[in-house]
Parts: structure tokens; sequence; C-alpha cells
């Protein structure tokens, strides 16, 4: 039996890469590069939420791991402590790697201050608190560990579905009025409450392909793959300023639903290449793709890292729109090389231990 559902490491690489390049492109001056009027590195600029299709890829395996189970207080807290060991390790050492670096150049960071929420992950909570951009999302995706056996049991009461439509549609509502100004809008952004609609895709995601749901006829062709295309491009949109301010009064609906339009299209695309031979499930299960699948959570915590070290390097590299070509290349090769040794050190041991956790991914489907 497999181990690994191939595709699902090949978006992670997919997610993983994103990242880097939109920061790749971010370090050299977010450049166009325009053809006949369209600027290319805009229409590419989506792969820069790899963060929110990780949730979605998170919300689809979490579920998968913990369908059927009883939410009693100790599951609740097993399930917590599998969670911790499989995050905190990598997690905690990229904290103390970065904080000690900020240290160095900065002698007025509060360093044990900083450390110290991190290690709560409460970093995306505390104002103030901020030793690498990236990390914030390691909060919000605790903060959904906590939640999720809360909703598990809301699951049994009706159905997974319909629970998580309706802790999506109340996350949209929230969103909604801090959008309108009530709340700090911004801080909100990166909080678990408005970022739970994206968890949700993928748990939807998870609980069809469970029961063995099929893709209609007519979208299980290229033409499905269109369409997810086409909803993450949608949601992507929505969040651009000229279409906010095009919107006028609605720009705080445009806003709020963006981020489930986006990723509702990713999960699609999700189900689509976890059930459906293609050209595109075929390149994201090959070995590459599942190497860097493999170890995109350390590629996710230390491409800062790489960015740092080959910072004057980076500088001398030419000018123009296509130097983010090889800053992204430079960054990606040291940023896969030390995602490597991250991964053997202190993610590795998890897999080996919870071997029996990872063939459940899809037992069931298999079956």
């Amino acid at each position: 039996m497999k181990e690994r559902i191939k595709p699902i490491d090949g978006l992670r690489a997919f997610a993983a890469l994103g990242v880097i390049w939109i920061h790749s492109w971010m370090f050299c001056g977010a450049p166009s590069l325009t053809f006949l009027s369209v600027d290319f590195y805009k229409i590419i600029a989506i792969v820069g939420n790899g963060v929110d299709f990780f949730f979605v890829i998170s919300g689809f395996c979490m579920y998968l791991m913990i369908d059927k189970k009883a939410p009693t207080v100790n599951w609740y807290l097993h399930f917590l402590f599998k969670r911790f060991l499989r995050i905190a390790p990598a997690f905690f050492a990229s904290v103390l790697v970065y904080a000690v670096l900020i240290k160095i150049n900065s002698a007025g960071f509060h360093f044990w201050y900083n450390v110290f929420f991190h290690f709560l992950f409460l970093n995306n909570v505390v104002s103030g608190v901020s030793i690498s951009g990236p990390f914030w999302s390691i909060g919000v995706e605790w903060h959904f560990y906590m939640i999720l056996p809360v909703l598990i049991a809301v699951g049994t009461r009706m159905s997974i579905v319909r629970a998580v439509i309706l802790f999506s549609m109340a996350s949209i509502a929230f969103f909604c009025i801090a959008n309108l100004g009530y709340f700090d809008g911004l801080w909100w952004e990166n909080q678990i409450v408005t970022r739970f609609p994206e968890f949700g895709c993928g748990i939807i995601a998870a609980y069809f392909f469970l029961e063995h749901k099929k893709i209609p006829k007519p979208f299980s062709g290229i033409l499905g793959l269109v369409i997810g295309f086409i909803m993450m491009y949608l949601g992507r949109l929505m969040m651009f300023t000229p279409v906010l301010i095009a919107t006028g009064k609605a720009a705080f609906i445009f806003k709020s639903i963006s981020y489930t339009v986006m990723t509702t299209g990713f999960a699609f695309i999700l189900y689509h290449v976890i059930t459906i031979p293609s050209f595109l499930a075929r390149i994201l299960s090959t070995k590459v793709f599942a190497y860097l699948g493999k170890i995109s959570y350390s590629i996710y915590l230390w491409h800062s890292l790489s960015f740092l070290i080959l910072w004057n390097f980076l500088l001398k590299i030419g000018s123009g729109p296509f130097k983010v070509i090889p800053v992204f290349l430079a960054v990606t090769l040291l940023t896969i090389i030390i995602g490597h040794f991250s991964y053997r050190l202190l993610e590795s041991f998890y897999f080996k231990k919870f071997t029996h956790i990872r063939r459940k991914l899809i037992a069931s489907y298999a079956r």
C-alpha cells in the first residue's frame, strides 16, 4: 500500500516554490515583464498565495487523519501532542536562528519576548512580535489544530460538510464586519477566525475523497482543471487594489470572500489531480516534486535565511525584469539544501514514529 498521495506532495512543492518566487519578485522591486500590454509577472503572481494553498492541503490531510475519531478529551490532547511533534522542532529551531541573527544586528530587539510568543504559537496574535514574516501562518496552522476537534464534534451532530459551511459562513460574515472598519481588518486577516474557510475547502475535499465522490464527467477532463484555475484567478483578482477601488462600497465583500473563492478553486484542482489521471497529476507525482513536497515545510521555514545568506550576491545580479529568475533559482537551490538537512534532522523522526498514521491517508480510498 502506498503511504502518500503523490500529487499532494507535488502541490506542496508548488506552494513552497510559489512563496519563494513571490519573495524573489519583491526582493527585485516587483518589476513588470510586459508583452502585448500584458504583465506576465502579475499573471503568475497567484503562486505567491502558497500559504493559502498550504492551508487547503492541511485541512485535507488533517481530516483524513481524524475522520471517524471520537472527539474525547484524551484524544484531543493526543492529537495536539502529535501535531506539536510534527511542526514544533523545525519551527522552534528556525525561530532561534532568526532571532539570534536579528539580535546581532539590532540591539533593541527583545529576544526572549519574541521567542516566547513564537514558542506559544501566538506570534500572529501578540502585537509587536515579529521574527520572520512568513511565520504568522504557523500560528494560524496551530490554531486550526486547536479548533478542529470542535468542528468534528459539531459535524457528528449534523454532517462535516454542513459544519464546515456553517463555520465558513460565520468566518466570512465576521471578516466582512472587520473590513467595514469595525475591527482591525489587517490584524484579523492573519487569524484563524477569518482564515478558516481555506482549511474548510480542504476538509470538504477530504470528505468527498473518503466518500468516493466522482467529479461529474463534463468536468473530469481539462475543462475541470481550467474551471479550477479560473476560480483561483477570480479570487486573486478580488484582492487587487484596482478591483477593490472599482467595486466601490461593495469592496469589503469582495475582499472578504476573495480567499475563499481562490482556495475553492485550488481545492477543486487538488481533488481533480488525486482522483483523475491527467498530465498535471503525472507531473505533480514525479520524484522531483515528491521530494520537494516532502521537505516543503522546511523550505517554507528557511527560505528567508537563504535570502539573508545570499543578500550581497543577489544585489550584484544585474537589473531589469529578468533579474527575478536568477534570484529565484539561487535562493531556491540554497533553500533546498538547507531544507534537506532540516528535514533529516528535525522532521523525519516524526514520520518514522508515526508511519501508521501516514498510511491511513489513503487506506479508506484504496479499499
